[in-house]
């Protein structure tokens, strides 16, 4: 399959034979203006070729079915009966034959402005010194640039196929020797040619390219990215299958599973500080996988540079799934603000019980602990940070709980409280050296609790 570079230097070298074909104020000059008339005269009359046609139409459409009248009945049973107008029907009829005539004067007039158009081109280049030979292989390879453009813009055409690479390879070389073959005069005919040829490799190059280019993947954000981790366990299965059955190096297939397992490590990570660009680099990871199924889909063969790019791909995947996302910092704190707004007025429902106090005393210092923050939670799982959260709503519950808080309820809090400050020393969260923050019955330090009310 030519490469898109080989395609691009067909581009540029017949940009660069229209560059010095440029027209210029030669003995050519009449000539092409006369061409240029008769290529207007070929769009004129083409244009009303299109006009008559549409009312041609128009006026069929009025005869399917046919124009009907009402008339009277059998004089003897009364009433009335529809029937066919016959005089409307032949005036629309002899419309559609003086429509038709139209058309076929204008076609005519295409036609004839066309071969005027060829003559003028042909004596134009006989002028520039190309001769006959030279001018057959133009029109041919005019004739197969066209046919290019029209086959790569067809969805039935296999564009990396046997049959369309060939033609392709074949018509670029003919570009490539005509090139050489045919002189640089100014002649706006040879400028006008090679502006065509470029135009139609530059299409042609345009559709490769789009149909090289796969559909970017579709990230499922909902349920903490189950949709993500699912389709990226279903897409390495199917490469490692491929892999395993066509007898691929152990160590390549091992590779790829390792891959497969790493990205499979964070599906229970916390993943809501994930931003756009985090969805980014998923998203090219996923598309890349999608795109290999796809040649398995289709026989073919996974290449050494398919899986190197997954490999990285992969790896970058990993990157940004191990830090939660960008804006993780910012999500993960959320709950310690509410914590932070609401725990000393649940502190002021609690009748001064001593259980709660010493709770609120070990939780102040790990809250004013400067050295603790939200980077050190990266990793953490969803279950986790959703027993944070669960907590920070019992604490916002409490507060707006009219009245005090029962025994039963401030045992619960501290209960689920005592069991996310294990959770955060999971994570290197401890208390401060100085005791307890403000507010607290330790008096002092610098806990952020007790700040909101």
């Amino acid at each position: 399959m030519p490469a898109i570079t080989d395609l691009s230097k067909a581009i540029s070298k017949a940009t660069e034979k229209a560059n010095k074909a440029q027209a210029s104020r030669t003995d050519s000059a009449i000539i092409d203006s006369q061409i240029k008339a008769a290529e207007q005269r070929v769009t004129s009359a083409g244009a009303s070729v299109t006009r008559n046609e549409m009312v041609k139409r128009d006026i069929e459409d009025k005869l399917s079915p046919p124009p009907t009248k009402t008339v009277a009945s059998d004089a003897k049973k009364g009433g009335s009966k529809t029937v066919v107008d016959e005089k409307e029907k032949d005036k629309l009829e002899a419309q559609v034959r003086a429509a038709q005539m139209q058309i076929d004067q204008a076609k005519a007039a295409v036609e004839a402005a066309r071969s005027e158009a060829d003559e003028l081109k042909t004596k134009s280049l006989d002028v520039a010194g190309v001769d006959a030979q030279t001018q057959q292989e133009m029109a041919n390879l005019s004739r197969e640039v066209d046919e290019l453009q029209k086959l790569s813009k067809d969805p039935q055409t296999d564009l990396s196929g046997e049959a369309f690479q060939n033609k392709l390879t074949t018509t670029m070389t003919n570009s490539e020797k005509l090139a050489g073959k045919a002189p640089d005069a100014p002649n706006s005919t040879l400028q006008k040619f090679w502006e065509e040829v470029a135009k139609g490799f530059t299409d042609v190059q345009k559709q490769i390219t789009k149909a090289n280019t796969p559909t970017p993947a579709v990230i499922d954000k909902s349920n903490n990215y189950a949709g993500f981790f699912e389709d990226s366990d279903q897409g390495f299965n199917s490469i490692i299958n491929k892999l395993e059955s066509t007898g691929a190096d152990r160590e390549v297939v091992t590779q790829i599973r390792n891959q497969k397992d790493l990205i499979s490590s964070h599906k229970d990570k916390y993943l809501a500080g994930m931003s756009s660009d985090d969805d980014k680099v998923l998203q090219g990871m996923m598309t890349h996988v999608n795109s290999l199924v796809g040649k398995i889909s289709k026989g073919e063969t996974l290449s050494n540079d398919d899986l190197a790019k997954l490999i990285t791909l992969t790896t970058d995947a990993s990157e940004t799934l191990q830090t939660g996302g960008e804006n993780f910092a910012d999500v993960a704190k959320i709950p310690f603000d509410t914590i932070t707004i609401n725990l000393e007025k649940v502190k002021s429902k609690t009748n001064g019980d001593a259980t709660f106090g010493a709770f609120y005393d070990k939780l102040a210092t790990i809250f004013g602990n400067g050295n603790n923050n939200y980077a050190m939670l990266e990793g953490i799982s969803a279950s986790e940070m959703k027993q944070l959260y669960e907590f920070s709503d019992s604490v916002t519950a409490s507060k707006n709980q009219s009245g005090n808080l029962s025994t039963e309820q401030i045992n619960k809090l501290v209960t689920d409280g005592s069991a996310v400050t294990e959770m955060l020393k999971k994570y290197g969260f401890s208390g401060n050296s100085n005791g307890g923050g403000r507010g607290s019955t330790g008096g002092g330090g610098n806990s952020t609790i007790g700040r909101g009310r």
